[in-house]
């Protein structure tokens, strides 16, 4: 059963050309041959995979000869665009499948674009016209009529009297018949799923392990992933209708077996979630062999988990070479607890360098307890970037004592506005005017006790470069109980080497509730800089600054 062509039109090749094919086909039939566009928007997320379409374009379309597929076509200057137009729509009403199937591409790509039913009706009709003589163009028609359903169109309307599932069937079934492996295993792959669409869950279950025999490796992934999602749905259902774990674990199996790493590390979670976990380790053991990051730092959680610390090391370090962020932020954080600094320090910007954002915020922290303040910017502006209101408030203690004024202000604005205190306080601070008559004026009432002024006289005397003023101006405020004039003298402190004396208005910040600096505090007795290491008072300042909000910290205290 095909479609017929569109009652108003007869020749679907002149009456219902898809609007792509019409002054721009030249380039079309080069890019929908490439079937790139239904890798990247003209389809769902999952079974429109066209890559195994692109040898069958290898003979000719329209009479065209061609060396390797139809963008050559595209780039062929010795034929005129509307020539190939021409011989294209000619090829496919003389019944040129290849030419028909082309025209489809063409409108589906404009459907994405556009989102116009009519775009995806006219690329159905002439799908159906190529399906009629050539069995993998109704791989085409099948895709293209389930998004239609996924789409909400009516097909009653112009196909009375039929349904999507029969249709859906129909096409698929036709396309099983093709004579190259991989698009048979996809056709029987999208049957399945239409099954699974329509509540026929032993039917769906035969399609995809018949994908799965036919197409090997990765279809038996794709298509145990589509069992273990249906395997949800069937939870209540009796005898060969239910989808078992025993299902979902035997195409996982027959991938990975096929060295797969995704798939054995599919098997090895299914395994654990039996609770067989040593088969489940050999299955992480096989994917991690297989260069899968996130496999070699699941096989490292389940040994460190049972006792096995230096074997689950190993497998920390494996993955974060493999680029996984998460191991090479364990690794940071588990070398900061031991002491070992320059090891936490390395550790921590591979993962911050690798996109994880809290490491980014830890990282920036533990460069200011060192004194490497041009890394701790890196490092927090990463973070800053992600609404981390710690990490806005530190760079704009840096920007600060850099003398960029704008910047601290931009960025202890970003902490106040993320609902950090010290950052609206030194929000405030950092309006100070450097004007002599505003300094006159912020150090009058600082010698009256007012914390703010005592602020706005440090950040006046910082834009005017006088970095020693500034630090007795800073230190008043932290005596009058400013949490933002303790850290800034803090950061003032570390950039010159004063470790020791930077550690004490830490502890006075940290007193005053200030989650970074709490986070530092807790970094300088880790690290021992300018005051005895004390993994005890570490935690216990880290803990403060969870409480408080540190998103590294937090983190920091997963790992003992």
């Amino acid at each position: 059963m095909t479609l017929p062509l569109h009652p108003e039109a007869h020749d679907a090749s002149e009456r219902i050309t898809p609007p792509g094919l019409r002054p721009k086909l030249g380039l079309a039939v080069g890019l929908c041959a490439l079937m790139g566009v239904m890798l990247s928007g003209c389809v769902s997320d999952r079974g429109y995979n066209y890559d195994g379409l692109r040898g069958a374009y290898t003979t000719e379309v329209a009479g065209i000869p061609m060396e390797e597929d139809p963008v050559l076509v595209a780039q062929n200057e010795k034929l005129a665009e509307d020539e190939r137009v021409a011989l294209i729509r000619e090829d496919c009403r003389n019944g040129g499948a290849k030419s028909c199937e082309v025209m489809a591409l063409d409108a589906f790509n404009d459907y994405s674009t556009s989102g116009n039913l009519t775009d995806l009706k006219s690329g159905i009709i002439v799908a159906s016209r190529a399906c009629a003589s050539e069995a993998r163009a109704c791989l085409l028609k099948g895709n293209m009529i389930f998004r239609a359903y996924q789409d909400g169109m009516d097909i009653d309307e112009w196909r009375p009297g039929r349904y999507y599932s029969e249709e859906l069937i129909d096409a698929y079934t036709k396309a099983t018949r093709v004579g190259d492996p991989e698009l048979r295993a996809e056709a029987y792959y999208q049957r399945g799923r239409v099954h699974s669409t329509f509540g026929r869950y032993s039917a769906a279950r035969a399609d995809l392990n018949q994908s799965c025999k036919i197409g090997g490796n990765e279809f038996c992934l794709k298509s145990g992933e589509e069992l273990e999602a249906l395997a949800k749905h069937t939870t209540k259902q009796k005898g060969s209708a239910k989808i078992t774990s025993q299902d979902v674990l035997s195409l996982y199996q027959q991938s990975c077996d096929g060295d797969n790493a995704t798939a054995c590390l599919r098997l090895g979670d299914r395994l654990y979630a039996q609770g067989k976990g040593k088969a489940g380790n050999e299955a992480y053991a096989k994917a991690c062999n297989l260069n899968e990051g996130s496999a070699c730092n699941a096989l490292a959680y389940r040994l460190d988990r049972a006792g096995r610390h230096n074997e689950a090391r190993e497998f920390y370090d494996k993955s974060c070479s493999l680029k996984y962020p998460a191991s090479c932020a364990l690794l940071g954080r588990e070398d900061m607890v031991k002491g070992n600094l320059s090891s936490s320090y390395n550790y921590l910007d591979q993962a911050c360098t690798l996109g994880d954002n809290t490491s980014c915020q830890f990282l920036g922290s533990l460069a200011q307890v060192v004194s490497r303040n041009d890394d701790a910017r890196t490092a927090l502006r990463r973070a800053c970037a992600t609404n981390n209101s710690v990490a806005c408030y530190d760079l704009g203690l840096l920007e600060a004592i850099a003398n960029s004024h704008s910047s601290a202000l931009e960025h202890f604005n970003m902490a106040c506005n993320a609902d950090l205190k010290a950052g609206c306080l030194a929000q405030s601070g950092a309006f100070a005017s450097a004007q002599s008559t505003a300094t006159a004026a912020y150090e009058k009432a600082c010698s009256l006790r007012s914390p703010d002024a005592c602020l706005n006289l440090g950040y006046s005397y910082l834009q005017q470069g006088n970095s020693t003023q500034a630090q007795t101006a800073f230190r008043s405020a932290c005596d009058l109980k400013s949490a933002a004039g303790c850290e800034q003298a803090a950061a003032l402190l570390q950039e010159k080497g004063g470790s020791t004396e930077a550690a004490k208005f830490y502890t006075q910040a940290c007193a005053l509730k200030s989650p970074s600096a709490c986070t530092k505090l807790g970094l300088v007795y880790y690290s021992g800089a300018g005051i005895t290491k004390s993994a005890t008072r570490a935690r216990a300042n880290l803990n403060q600054a969870c409480k408080l909000g540190a998103q590294d910290a937090c983190v920091m205290l997963k790992k003992k």
